[in-house]
């Protein structure tokens, strides 16, 4: 039940995120305050203290980075910072955005087409209600050298047709 409420908490932070940080940002320079003051009560000049105390904290930026990573969820968090850092670096060269654009236009373009070709040749299941049943027929001639398979004619199509029984069907191509 830990874990799920812990979950339930870091998933929040992902909507919650802005809110959080400048809640965060706070309370360590409420901390840092609390060190400068003991460090000065100690007879540390304020610079000295603050430095003092940016020490003892192991650095602001740091501390700040270990808790956003232990609150949300980090390979979330840095997804949308790379993807935020990548869209304003695209902002920057309008130039590369396009060339990169088209390409990817070009490229998935092709791919599609050439996938649509495949399916429709390869991959798409034949027509008929029983493909498994069907039979292709050729004539054979023999002739020097070995048999050779002769090219059908419409002639033997509409005889093959029109005196054969054995077929439910016949059809030319």
């Amino acid at each position: 039940m830990r874990r799920l409420r812990a979950w339930t908490w870091r998933l929040g932070d992902l909507v919650r995120g802005r809110h959080r940080d400048a809640d965060l940002a706070e309370e360590l320079e409420s901390h840092l305050q609390l060190h400068v003051d003991a460090g000065i009560r100690a007879g540390m000049t304020p610079d000295e203290a603050r430095r003092d105390a940016i020490l003892k904290l192991g650095g602001l930026e740091a501390t700040k980075e270990a808790y956003r990573d232990r609150r949300g969820v980090p390979i979330v968090d840095q997804t949308l910072r790379d993807v935020s850092y990548a869209l304003r670096s695209l902002r920057r060269a309008p130039a590369f955005t396009l060339a990169a654009v088209l390409t990817l236009a070009l490229g998935i373009g092709a791919t599609t087409a050439i996938f649509s070709v495949v399916y429709g040749v390869l991959l798409k299941p034949l027509p008929f209600h029983e493909p498994e049943r069907l039979v292709a027929l050729y004539q054979l001639a023999p002739g020097f050298g070995g048999t050779r398979k002769l090219p059908q004619s419409p002639a033997t199509y509409f005889t093959y047709r029109d005196h054969t029984r054995v077929f439910e069907d016949i059809g030319g191509g």
